[in-house]
């Protein structure tokens, strides 16, 4: 499958002072997405029938009809208007090249001088379409009951080419219909397949896989097909004036469904790749969304369409608080003067200053499209100060399950207007299935500034409460910026190889205290201030980020350390990380701590975690800088083991602190 992503700069008048500038991005169907070599899909249908032979030996001849379900889901915590568009259909024309025909009669599908005629449908994600493949956020799940018959894994997901010679080098899952069809899920991201072993019965909805770009593919997308289990002939599921076969989808789909897949906000122009490789290294789209602004912040408006086509007019509208409008614009496609009067997806921004008196409160974007209308509401609220303790916390992203960051802040640490900002970030590695990670975020951060930058480290090398020697490098930088006491984003950008980037909205998770949006108020007391980063002197990079929190009567803490294991990965892989929670009371003692490990989840992804109790733990405060924890693990992977540390503030005191 190959898709090229066109960029082009444009200018439109607004009803506001400025012309603001506008991205282009058009999917251009002038390019196959992926291309399968003849002989090899022949050579695989034929391999699909023998499976089908030893696993279901007594099957339904092909010729029922089994309705279809739609072959593609959100992941949890993702959920926008839509996410994928269509590129081709099958093509009905087996003359080549250049001679296609989709069952409508058009002219949406392609051919190839090798002898290839397109056999499936192609939904490709959109928009952003390698920052969604990265973050897992669309399932491929079983369109119809079966058998699966056979499945593949582990080749690369990030091709950007057709090349034929990848052709036995796809992800990708085949179900036996109990309509007698083979159904292909084809060009699946690495590690992601379904472990339900071949012979198994599936059925409709189950998990197949996510999106990815495997095999002769240029765009992270599902090739979806049929074929006959008995002649391995192509069946295509849509009813058509060039397909007299039965409508086979249970909900049929239009030939053209113009709408919005995406209405949001950014607090930068968003930038798209057109190959998830560069150089060699990882790359993806950097949405720059963002919900969250202050008063004369720039903020673009974006808005992303799937079968858009000339002469359909969107008009989008910038809504203050009280319902009355900032600004309003209208917008043809038409009016850009492109190669073609269609394309199955286009994305578009535009950029507006916020006054410097711009009200607080909820504003929305709306768009009414194609007799739709679309919103997305965003906020603008007053400046905050950084320089303070009450940001210290726990927070994350409610999109991205069991990962997070907790923040100490001490406030004018260094001096009058400088502070100190440390933070310990747990999460997960990149891959499906990958292990716990964690890293720290260390910076100074000053009065008055809206952001604060910081080095990204890891710590490697060490051994679970023992002083083995362990080896912290900078791996990439992070950006943090508060919106208010309870909202903020932190931006990253690794320089480890990985050339992960994109930006994580942020939530606090238990109430805030003492943050005010001119500086701390000072109403900590007792065990609040005891919150911060601790550390056992005898072990080595390895400590606690604990939040005390007596307005929600909670203690919260993150446990950074490594596996006990001698002789484990003193990698990356070599980290683990733990959770501790426990109702929090009056007193020097905490306990009934659950120590808690959470497992399945992908750097900052919304794949699904599960969170077991995994053992208990007492810690005892002998004052503000000191203390035990007393543990004992009698679950997880690295059990059964059990201990004290004897913890000391890794910072100063706050003041009050007794």
């Amino acid at each position: 499958m190959r898709i090229v992503l066109s960029v082009v700069l444009l200018l439109m008048t607004a009803s506001v002072t400025a012309q603001p500038a506008r991205l282009a991005w058009i999917i251009d169907g002038s390019s196959p997405q992926d291309a399968i070599d003849a002989d090899a899909h022949q050579r695989m249908a034929s391999h699909l029938q023998e499976r089908a032979d030893v696993l279901v030996p007594l099957r339904a001849k092909a010729g029922g009809v089994s309705p279809l379900a739609w072959p593609l889901q959100p992941a949890a915590g993702f959920t926008p208007f839509g996410y994928t568009g269509t590129a081709y259909f099958v093509d009905h024309d087996p003359a080549f090249p250049g001679h296609v025909r989709d069952y409508t009669c058009g002219a949406r599908a392609y051919d190839t001088a090798a002898g290839y005629n397109h056999g499936g449908t192609d939904y490709y994600l959109w928009p952003f379409p390698w920052l969604l493949m990265d973050q897992g956020s669309v399932r491929v799940v079983a369109a119809a009951s079966g058998v699966l018959i056979e499945k593949h894994d582990g080749f690369f997901d990030r091709d950007c080419a057709i090349d034929f010679a990848t052709s036995n080098a796809i992800n990708a899952v085949y179900i036996l219909q109990d309509d007698g069809l083979t159904a292909w899920y084809l060009h699946l991201r690495n590690g992601s397949v379904t472990r339900v072993p071949v012979g198994s019965r599936v059925s409709a909805g189950d998990y197949l896989g996510q999106v990815g770009s495997s095999g002769p593919s240029s765009l992270p997308h599902l090739h979806f097909e049929l074929t006959n289990d008995a002649t391995g002939e192509v069946v295509d599921p849509r009813h058509g004036a060039c397909n007299a076969a039965p409508e086979r989808w249970s909900v049929p789909q239009a030939y053209e469904a113009p709408r919005i897949l995406r209405l949001s906000t950014h607090s930068a122009e968003p930038e798209t790749v057109d190959c998830g490789m560069a150089d060699g290294v990882p790359v993806r789209d950097s949405a720059h969304a963002q919900d969250r602004f202050r008063p004369g912040d720039t903020l673009w408006a974006f808005a992303a369409y799937a079968d858009h086509r000339n002469g359909e007019i969107s008009e989008f509208t910038l809504l203050r608080p009280d319902g009355h409008a900032f600004a309003q614009w209208s917008f043809d496609l038409a009016s850009e003067h492109l190669d073609r009067p269609f394309y199955s997806g286009t994305a578009w921004d535009w950029s507006y200053a916020l006054p410097a008196d711009a009200p607080i409160g909820e504003w929305t974007l709306q768009a009414v499209f194609a007799g739709q209308t679309y919103r997305h509401a965003f906020t603008v609220a007053p400046a905050i100060e950084p320089n303070q303790r009450g940001l210290s916390g726990s927070w994350a992203n409610p999109a991205t399950p069991g990962q997070g960051v907790l923040l100490e802040v001490q406030g004018d640490y260094y001096g009058a207007g400088t502070g100190l900002l440390f933070g310990g970030w747990f999460t997960y590695d990149a891959n499906p299935g990958g292990d716990r990670r964690w890293y720290t975020i260390q910076a100074q951060v000053h009065a008055g500034s809206a952001t604060t930058t910081t080095p990204i480290y890891q710590t490697t090398g060490g051994r679970f409460a023992t002083t083995l020697a362990t080896t912290t490098n900078a791996v990439g930088e992070a950006t943090l910026r508060f919106d208010d006491c309870t909202h903020g984003t932190l931006s990253y950008l690794f320089t480890d190889g990985s050339a992960r980037n994109g930006t994580i909205a942020l939530t606090r998770l238990l109430p805030n205290v003492t943050c005010t949006p001119a500086g701390d108020s000072g109403a900590a007391t007792g065990m609040d201030l005891r919150s911060g980063t601790w550390a056992d002197p005898a072990n080595s990079g390895q400590g606690l980020v604990l939040d005390l929190n007596s307005g929600q009567s909670v203690f919260f803490g993150a446990w950074y350390t490594f596996s006990p294991i001698a002789g484990a990965a003193t990698g990356p892989a070599g980290q683990r990380w733990y959770t501790l929670q426990a109702p929090l009371q009056d007193g020097a003692v905490v306990d009934n701590i659950g120590l808690y490990e959470t497992s399945g989840g992908v750097f900052d992804g919304s794949e699904a975690t599960t969170t077991a109790t995994v053992g208990s733990a007492r810690l005892e405060f002998n004052g503000c800088s000191a203390a035990t924890l007393d543990y004992a693990f009698n679950a997880g992977v690295d059990a059964p083991r059990s201990g004290r540390l004897h913890l000391v503030r890794v910072t100063a005191p706050p003041p009050g602190c007794s």
